[in-house]
């Protein structure tokens, strides 16, 4: 386990509890069921993951807050860059007595009903006075109405939670699968109960990640490898490179994969080499024809990190004169429209120094996308991602040294 860099929170002297039950009995499980997907949320990519808010489109892979706060921190992971600083809001949480962060609709990312949820939690010596339990739970739509499950842990009688180390707490997802279904697996979450009296200043704790797969990878304090780019592209090649990753691991060898147009997930692409080096020439690709490409860096102990967002390539088409050149472009943006996220592609014919923004038609900016920021020759996708604005017509604009382009795209929600 990785050293843990000590954040100090007000300590308060009044002691309160309240009994609560204790974690329950797995031992009733049916073990001979062949599960054939899990779900793992790594927070090592904190902005497309957390929420102020419940999402529209409740199958996104979204945790959101319910009375509390969500917030990314880098200096108290367990099993990646990132861990989750989850605390009551003093503002929204008024006299209930618990706060919570949930996930719905979980069988989108693979959970499966009598599976376990485990989350690795730490709670701060300083907050244990505060919280009477941490509390794993689920809820079941059987189109009437919810049922609801949950397993608590006493703050700081029960031995599964250790004040100041990082955790490993567990529910089991108790729903008979001979009549009911994994689709209707509405919500998993985890819940603080606390002593009201600290409602000015609620409790704290961390969360790394959470899992329905026992064996749920861990990863490396290293970020995705930074700054993809595509280069030299030709009807039969490309030249990919990218920068090292921060964190404080060390990096052994980067794993490269490949996918088609149509491949978004990475189960989807092909892991198709291994390297040492910060590039990669792919060759014998099929000219005029989309690629899609992702990266994810390996650490000396053998943890691999997420991998980086898709870098989208499309070869040229061969001529008898050699290879068409590449042209400055911007493309439509896929999908169009779109809810509430679409890619926006486009490449450049030399070095240029790149920025691409989107207005609404009133002409504000609404947000910028690359700022300023100097690029290599090469083909480039954006997502862009725009739950917090209102559905209509938007425009994106790419500068590129002298080249200008605008396109229009569609949110509808």
């Amino acid at each position: 386990m990785k050293n843990l860099t000590r954040i100090t929170l007000m300590m308060v002297i009044s002691i309160s509890f309240v009994a609560y039950a204790s974690a329950q009995d797995f031992t009733v499980v049916d073990e001979t069921i062949e599960f054939d997907s899990y779900a793992t949320w790594h927070f090592t990519n904190p902005s497309s993951v957390l929420s102020a808010s419940r999402p529209d489109n409740r199958d996104q892979n979204t945790w959101y807050q319910e009375r509390a706060t969500l917030e990314a921190v880098d200096t108290l992971s367990y099993s990646g860059i990132y861990s989750v600083a989850f605390k009551g809001n003093p503002e929204t949480i008024g006299t209930t007595n618990d706060f919570r962060m949930s996930k719905d609709y979980p069988v989108t990312q693979g959970a499966q009903l009598q599976q376990h949820i485990h989350a690795r939690v730490l709670v701060p010596e300083s907050e244990v006075d505060k919280i009477n339990a941490v509390v794993l739970f689920h809820m079941y739509d059987h189109g009437g109405g919810f049922d609801y499950s949950q397993t608590g842990y006493n703050v700081p009688t029960n031995e599964a939670i250790t004040p100041g180390e990082w955790s490993t707490i567990t529910h089991w997802i108790n729903e008979d699968r001979t009549v009911r279904d994994d689709a209707n697996l509405a919500r998993v979450g985890i819940r603080i109960n606390y002593d009201t009296d600290y409602a000015d200043d609620p409790p704290m704790i961390f969360v790394d990640f959470v899992s329905t797969d026992p064996d749920a990878p861990l990863h490396p304090h290293l970020s995705v490898p930074q700054n993809v780019s595509a280069s030299n592209i030709t009807s039969s090649a490309v030249d990919l490179s990218w920068d090292a990753p921060y964190g404080d691991d060390e990096v052994e060898e980067y794993v490269v994969y490949r996918g088609g147009f149509d491949d978004i997930h990475i189960d989807d692409f092909e892991e198709i080499a291994r390297t040492s080096s910060t590039n990669y020439t792919d060759e014998d690709l099929q000219e005029s024809t989309d690629y899609h490409y992702r990266l994810a860096a390996v650490s000396t102990e053998g943890l691999i990190t997420d991998p980086t967002d898709i870098t989208w390539v499309q070869t040229v088409t061969s001529t008898h004169e050699g290879d068409t050149p590449l042209t400055f472009e911007l493309m439509e943006n896929y999908p169009n429209p779109f809810n509430p996220s679409t890619n926006i592609r486009y490449q450049i014919a030399e070095s240029s120094t790149v920025t691409l923004e989107v207005y609404n038609v009133m002409g504000q900016r609404v947000r910028t996308l690359v700022n300023n920021q100097e690029q290599q020759a090469g083909q480039y996708m954006i997502e862009f991602n725009a739950e917090s604005l209102a559905s209509g017509m938007y425009i994106y604009r790419i500068e590129a040294g002298d080249f200008r382009q605008t396109r229009q795209m569609m949110l509808i929600k």
